[in-house]
């Protein structure tokens, strides 16, 4: 049932993204907001969009690359920066693109999170042990390949 449910999400996931475009066209995230494809994958595990220090919504699209094909277990967690007592906490799974490119719409706070607030975000990929999203970590999770950190505040 749960990987019927992934499957289901994932397809959601791919069609809202608009997947089957070329890399150079731009799909428009779910949120309404325009997204840029990247116009190339560069090495290593990457944020693009949105670009550190945006304003966001409690929903964004997040957009990024992954450059090695074995990376099969790609997270995305989140945490907030100015409560030094919250969790870090992992996302839904992520639409990871047979080209590389790989897309999500993490929950940055709650719906009712204040304006302002700041919160990071990082990709993990080859973790050093399995992760469930939903799950709240005290730290960031060990991994073979960890992105750039973006920081994002709620609009």
């Amino acid at each position: 049932m749960r990987r019927l449910l992934a499957a289901a999400c994932l397809a959601v996931l791919l069609a809202a993204f608009g997947c089957g475009n070329r890399a150079e066209e731009p799909v428009e995230d779910p949120s309404g907001v325009g997204i840029s494809m990247p116009e190339e994958i560069r090495p290593g595990l990457w944020i693009v969009q949105p670009p550190d220090s945006s304003l966001v919504p409690h929903r964004p699209g997040i957009l990024g690359t992954l450059s090695d094909k074995t990376a099969l277990d790609l997270i995305v967690v989140v945490h907030a920066v100015e409560d030094t007592g919250s969790d870090y906490w992992v996302q839904q799974q992520v639409a990871l693109r047979p080209d590389g490119i790989w897309m999500c719409r993490p929950h940055v706070g709650l719906p009712d999170t204040e304006e302002g607030m700041v919160f990071e975000i990082r990709a993990f990929a080859k973790l050093e042990r399995p992760v469930d999203p939903g799950t709240e970590l005290m730290d960031w999770p060990g991994a073979e390949l960890v992105s750039n950190t973006i920081h994002v505040a709620r609009q």
